[in-house]
């Protein structure tokens, strides 16, 4: 895959993240400290049939079954979820 596309594909994700406010980086130290669980993630980068380039965020270990349906759930469906939202915004 082109690295420029791959570039340009996670800072779109990146962007997601921010715009839906999924996801908040924070040094290791600090989520100890906060007690918060530290979540191992990924990148899927893929090719789409038009040559553009996906990339994907992904968690990988996410345990409680809920919250495992609801990834899954958003992440295939994460282009409708934002048409939804872009089609609410004021005109």
């Amino acid at each position: 895959l082109d690295p420029a596309m791959v570039q340009k594909g996670v800072e779109r994700e990146l962007g997601d993240f921010a715009r839906f406010a999924v996801f908040k980086p924070m040094l290791r130290v600090e989520a100890r400290e906060k007690g918060r669980r530290i979540i191992r993630t990924r990148w899927v980068r893929r090719r789409k049939p038009d040559g553009s380039v996906r990339c994907r965020g992904v968690v990988c270990d996410v345990k409680v079954p809920e919250v495992q349906l609801l990834m899954k759930l958003i992440l295939s469906h994460q282009q409708d979820l934002i048409n939804i939202v872009n089609n609410m915004a004021p005109s």
